[in-house]
């Protein structure tokens, strides 16, 4: 090889360094940058679980309110019947998304101000099964600045953007991994079949692909083929799965993924997911 050429695949390899460098780094920032507070709410049973991952007495519980009846009496008595309003026509399918802006009510009798975002997931007739999604402390933006919110308003804006794809015909399952997965700072793209997915991998060229097991076997298989990655890039693949079945996991293993998700995704389960593969994709650099 001439000494242009040897020049020539160095710099190409150190760009390709570089490049999985600035992902990696992507991830680690946003992980230590989330503005958000999760909740999720298992509509059949009543039970709310919440997590905030700047408490670290909440991350092992089962979340401040247990119900939604306390959710509903913590909010400020003027928000109330709005945040009711909102939630139901969410629950019926009147707005594509549940959204609203309420104050909360701590035991101190400090208001907080919350900015919540939440997607329903339905049963095969429509019924409301699952409410997950996320609220945002906005207390700040309020009129009420705090040395907190102002450094972790910095910290979020200085993230690099991690862009992760998720390919699920679960619509409400996509959705609610993808707002997961914004609470990180994530530029998410949504495929909702395998022709899709390959046209938004081969456009967006994510990092990060989030891809549903339930698709037929060969779709997952060809799908995974048929992936062009650049030389020198590596796309960490993570399997979705209502299954924790030996033969999910045996499958995940000889296709090659990387990590593997149970559905209904929880955020705790998805923090720790992506800091293991932050980890491991530092042992490889």
């Amino acid at each position: 090889m001439t000494q242009l050429g040897r020049k020539a695949n160095f710099g190409l390899k150190a760009a390709h360094e570089e490049r999985a460098r600035r992902n990696e780094l992507a991830l680690r920032l946003a992980l230590r940058a989330v503005p958000m507070i999760s909740f999720e709410w298992d509509i059949v049973r009543d039970i709310v679980r919440r997590f905030d991952p700047f408490d670290s007495d909440m991350s092992s519980s089962t979340g401040m309110f247990s119900r939604f009846a306390a959710v509903r009496d913590a909010v400020h008595p003027e928000d109330r019947v709005r945040f009711c309003a909102d939630i139901e026509a969410a629950l019926l399918g009147e707005t594509e998304r549940f959204e609203t802006e309420i104050r909360i009510l701590g035991p101190d009798g400090i208001v907080t101000w919350f900015r919540e975002r939440g997607v329903v997931e339905r049963d095969q007739r429509g019924r409301p099964l699952r409410m997950i999604g996320v609220a945002h402390d906005v207390t700040a933006q309020r009129g009420k600045p705090s040395l907190e919110a102002a450094s972790a308003c910095t910290a979020a804006n200085a993230t690099p953007s991690l862009r992760a794809l998720v390919i699920d015909e679960n619509r409400d399952a996509a959705d609610a991994l993808a707002l997961l997965l914004g609470t990180f700072g994530t530029r998410v793209r949504l495929a909702y079949s395998g022709a899709g997915g390959l046209a938004a991998l081969n456009e967006f060229k994510p990092p990060l692909v989030f891809l549903d097991m339930a698709m037929p076997y060969l779709d997952v298989v060809d799908l995974i083929r048929r992936m062009h990655v650049p030389e020198g890039d590596r796309i960490s693949l993570v399997a979705l799965s209502a299954s924790r079945a030996e033969r999910t996991v045996q499958l995940v293993k000889d296709v090659g993924f990387d990590g593997l998700l149970i559905k209904p995704v929880r955020f705790e389960t998805l923090l720790d997911l992506l800091e293991e593969l932050s980890c491991h994709e530092t042992k490889q650099a």
